[in-house]
């Protein structure tokens, strides 16, 4: 998840967010070459490590976690390519709200959804109608973001949709500042907000479809 958020969020653009995809495989592969050249230096038989490997593997597939990952980084993939497509200017925000409400249990899943959900409704009205108030003055749509900014981080743990609000309400505000469209902005954060958590909620019930055809077969992996 920290992968996809550093890649998505800091890359500048979507080649530059699948060339910093690739470096993490990259890295990752590396580590795996040196962990494994470093096992064969312990003194770890081939037959015995061959063994660990492919239990290791089976357990894997198993593994009730291990398929809540691969839908979720799935959904993240099917998210990031909609988000280009329909919110060129921010790909990323479908993307993620299905991190943050893809949950292994369905019930903190559907609460984060419709937290999500509902503090992005309040928090575009909330914008819109300081822009409207503002009547297109800079200083006093920069105050509000200050006062958005300051609730987002004093209120964030009153309630997850309270900190989803005052988020909301500073990026919208920050597209007002910038000089872009804020009802623009909100339309969009509100809409990528609703298919993320669509997504999301579809990827849960993939995998509720799968854990069900599973059912009674030993599970590895989950505690």
């Amino acid at each position: 998840s920290m992968w996809a958020i550093i890649a998505l969020g800091f890359a500048g653009d979507e080649l530059n967010a699948v060339v910093m995809a690739l470096a993490f495989l990259l890295g990752g592969g590396v580590a795996a070459v040196v962990l494994w050249f470093e096992s064969r230096r312990s003194g770890v038989g081939m037959a015995a490590e061959a063994e660990t490997v492919v239990r290791s593997i089976d357990e894997l597939l198993r593994a009730r976690l291990a398929w809540f990952a691969l839908l979720r980084a799935t959904a993240v993939a099917v998210a990031t390519a909609l988000g280009i497509v329909l919110f060129p200017e921010h790909s990323m925000w479908p993307a993620l709200t299905v991190l943050l409400v893809m949950r292994p249990k369905a019930g903190e899943a559907v609460e984060a959804g419709v937290l999500r959900t509902f503090g992005t409704l309040v928090g575009v009205l909330t914008a819109e109608a300081v822009v409207k108030f503002a009547g297109g003055s800079e200083p006093v749509i920069l105050v509000a973001f200050i006062l958005a900014a300051f609730a987002m981080v004093a209120l964030k743990n009153v309630n997850y949709w309270v900190f989803v609000l005052f988020l909301t309400t500073v990026l919208v505000l920050s597209e007002a500042l910038a000089g872009a469209s804020a009802d623009a902005a909100a339309t969009e954060r509100l809409l990528a907000t609703v298919l993320g958590a669509a997504i999301a909620f579809l990827g849960l019930g993939i995998g509720h479809l799968v854990l069900q055809r599973q059912k009674g077969q030993p599970e590895a992996g989950v505690g």
